[in-house]
């Protein structure tokens, strides 16, 4: 039996921890204590330098990113590349950005003008930035 098994977390939490999803490493059982990032796929943009990235709203990653916008990214193509960029995310109005909105429009089709400019958008100021590409 290892350390999170029988009730018994590890790096001294004793009984206030539980084993998560079969990870060797344990979490608070209080939410009010948790202070692990969440993290999440999400639909980006690289543009104009910086990796711009919308949800809804009133979204659990959106009220995080207003309390605490500190964040990190990456953007992966297969094996053969990898953005990675870690700082801090802007909330941004798509009305104060039309080009961007007539990006997402050419990305997405017209469509977007209907859905998207409903979603709350951020844009991430790179505070560090690490790149990975592999030919093979």
């Amino acid at each position: 039996m290892n350390k999170l098994e029988g009730g018994k977390g590890g790096a001294g939490c004793g009984r206030r921890c539980r084993p998560y999803a079969g990870v060797s490493a344990a979490l608070p059982l209080n939410p009010l204590v948790l202070v692990v990032p969440l993290v999440g796929p999400v639909d980006g943009l690289f543009y104009r330098g910086e990796f711009w990235f919308g949800s809804s709203p009133d979204s659990v990653r959106f009220g995080h990113i207003r309390v605490r916008p500190q964040v990190s990214a990456t953007h992966t193509r297969g094996e053969q590349l990898a953005v990675t960029v870690h700082g801090t995310a802007h909330e941004m109005d798509v009305v104060d950005h039309p080009e961007f909105g007539e990006v997402c429009t050419e990305i997405y089709g017209k469509s977007w003008s209907q859905w998207g400019n409903d979603a709350a958008y951020a844009r991430i100021t790179a505070e560090q930035m690490f790149t990975f590409g592999f030919e093979g």
